[in-house]
């Protein structure tokens, strides 16, 4: 068997408990970066009633505004 000194396996205690510390949260951070970010295509509408700006789904030939509910035209959309 080998002798350790109390002094060595407490700091060997302390370090392997560090590295495994470390080894958790470099995982953890590498597994958070590999998500990946959804992005909704959105346009910048304004009311025409209130002037409020929003933002809102491009496909929809009404759009709502949040603040006034009056509905507004979307004028990039064809028309059927």
């Amino acid at each position: 068997m080998i002798e350790v000194s109390p002094e060595t396996a407490f700091i060997l205690y302390l370090g392997s408990a560090f590295f495994a510390i470390i080894a958790i949260w470099l995982y953890q951070h590498k597994k958070s970066k590999e998500k990946q970010i959804l992005i909704f295509p959105t346009k910048h509408f304004t009311c025409e009633f209130c002037h409020t700006s929003y933002l809102d789904d491009p496909l929809k030939p009404f759009t709502r505004c949040p603040e006034c509910h009056s509905l507004n035209k979307n004028l990039k959309t064809k028309e059927k």
